[in-house]
């Protein structure tokens, strides 16, 4: 049997585990042939590019010019993209070419600003998030995970018996294609263990097919979430060059990062979030037993609700929302009863004013005496 060859992409992309990162070049790679080409597939273009006589160099001078008004972390990785995949195709320029581009490439860091949440921001908001969403973003607030690896936790990849509640991290899932494991708190734990009661109802309700996740959701619907939870709480500022809300969902992962290394050692809070530096150098020296020590020594300070339960705290409040509700849907029903009744009531009036047309004895003898009118009685 004779093997196929592989296209310049597939070849390419075999470099990566990542299915994010993969798809993230991908979407680079169109950017850069839809500069070169009108028409064609992104696996034409890059045969037919490859084929012909270019002037490499000034096609990604082009490229980088166009791109230049981007994030300057953005700019940084789409060109190192597209040194990677030139020189994967065997085309490589001498390291003056590079130097000469990266002095014109204005900053280094993040352009849009941001804030890291406050505890009491973070009640709020998950005041107004369904049972769904709570669980997801208490997991995402205490464990320091992306928000890609919480949506392809499988349930089996959760420890809900052990203490701090642990999970695994598959490497498939993961930015550096290192498994590892983080923690959650017993409030997110609590929330978990409400919404897996929920969660068949959940699938039957939405005809979703049961792929075993923790949470059977994607990235749009906990995006619409959390940005519908902002808004009904006021919390929208944004930034003025991007837009983007201030209190973003990547802000958790900051949150986690900042509050958990005030009560531990930075390595250990590194390696639960997964920075691969960490992982390489610092992994081996703790064992899971010693992590979890560490992480429930500091897990107070990325609870939500402080020394009260979640379970105390804003269950209760769902509680007593749920008595009001309770109390305005009788009422309602009352006042449903009682339409209903007067509508019958007013139906026979007009029924009986048709029939007593001028016998205005006969009509408050049946009506509102509810009895036959003499006159019939006597007969």
């Amino acid at each position: 049997m004779i093997a196929t060859k592989r296209s310049r992409l597939e070849r390419f992309y075999s470099m990566y585990e990542s299915e994010v990162t993969k798809r993230n070049y991908k979407n680079m790679l169109e950017v850069y042939f839809r500069l070169i080409y009108e028409s064609g597939t992104l696996e034409e273009k890059a045969e037919k590019y490859f084929a012909e006589e270019r002037d490499f160099e000034e096609d990604v001078r082009n490229y980088f010019s166009t791109i230049l008004t981007r994030p300057p972390k953005s700019v940084e990785v789409m060109m190192s993209m597209c040194k990677t995949f030139l020189a994967d195709n065997d085309v490589e320029f001498p390291s003056r070419f590079w130097k000469e581009l990266r002095r014109k490439k204005k900053g280094h860091g993040a352009v849009t600003r941001d804030k890291i949440p406050t505890q009491e921001e973070l009640r709020r908001i998950l005041l107004q998030l369904p049972l769904n969403g709570k669980a997801f973003y208490l997991t995402l607030i205490s464990s320091g995970m992306r928000v890609g690896e919480t949506l392809k936790l499988m349930q089996n990849d959760i420890d809900l018996n052990s203490n701090p509640c642990i999970i695994h991290i598959r490497a498939e899932n993961t930015k550096s294609g290192n498994q590892r494991i983080t923690f959650i708190s017993n409030e997110a734990k609590e929330t978990i263990l409400e919404w897996l009661k929920q969660r068949p109802a959940f699938l039957k309700h939405y005809s979703k097919a049961d792929d075993g996740r923790l949470f059977p959701l994607d990235y749009e619907n906990v995006k619409k979430q959390w940005a519908k939870a902002l808004t009904k709480t006021g919390l929208t500022e944004q930034d003025e060059r991007t837009g983007w809300n201030l209190l973003h969902i990547h802000t958790l992962r900051k949150f986690f990062r900042t509050k958990l290394a005030s009560a531990a050692p930075v390595d250990v809070v590194e390696i639960l979030i997964g920075h691969q530096s960490y992982l390489n150098s610092s992994y081996v020296r703790y064992s899971e037993a010693q992590l979890a020590e560490f992480y429930s020594k500091a897990v107070q300070t990325v609870t939500v609700y402080g020394n009260v339960s979640y379970a105390n705290k804003d269950f209760e409040v769902i509680k007593l929302e749920n008595a009001k509700m309770r109390v305005e849907l009788n009422e309602l029903q009352s006042l449903k009863v009682s339409f209903e009744k007067f509508q019958q009531n007013y139906g026979e009036m007009i029924h009986l004013l048709g029939k007593y047309k001028g016998d205005s004895a006969g009509f408050v003898n049946e009506y509102v005496f509810n009895q036959e009118p003499a006159s019939e009685v006597t007969q």
